[in-house]
């Protein structure tokens, strides 16, 4: 009984090891397509508004519209503008050609690092 109990547990151990690695690269180069919504941002420090970021987002109406914030501006005064959709389109080729599917699911930090940048991505 012990060593079917212990065979059934290492199978279990198996199959969540083979899961683990096989659900890290769920999106591929090709599925960047369709962007409805695009998100970088990163901080310098930790004084008030210190974050910079550039996000686009679809709207209701079909049109794309973009915002950029510089450290040291508040958010409601960020800077925003329309785009056009050729624009996107060219955001989604550089997302590709850099690869930027690579960082799904990534989540690391340095727990020995107590202040420094930080950013986010997602899209």
């Amino acid at each position: 009984m012990r060593k079917f109990l212990i065979l059934i547990g290492g199978m279990i151990m198996c199959l969540f090891i083979i899961g683990c690695f096989h659900s890290k690269d769920q999106v591929k180069k090709e599925d960047i397509k369709d962007l409805k919504a695009f998100r970088f941002s990163y901080t310098v420090g930790y004084y008030m508004n210190a974050d910079f970021s550039y996000e686009v987002e679809l709207q209701k109406e079909g049109k794309y519209n973009a915002s950029y914030k510089a450290s040291g501006i508040a958010p409601e005064d960020k800077l925003e503008k329309e785009i056009s959709e050729t624009v996107v389109l060219e955001l989604e080729e550089l997302m590709k050609k850099h690869n930027i599917h690579k960082w799904n699911e990534f989540h690391k930090n340095d727990p020995n690092v107590l202040d420094g940048n930080s950013f986010s991505l997602s899209f």
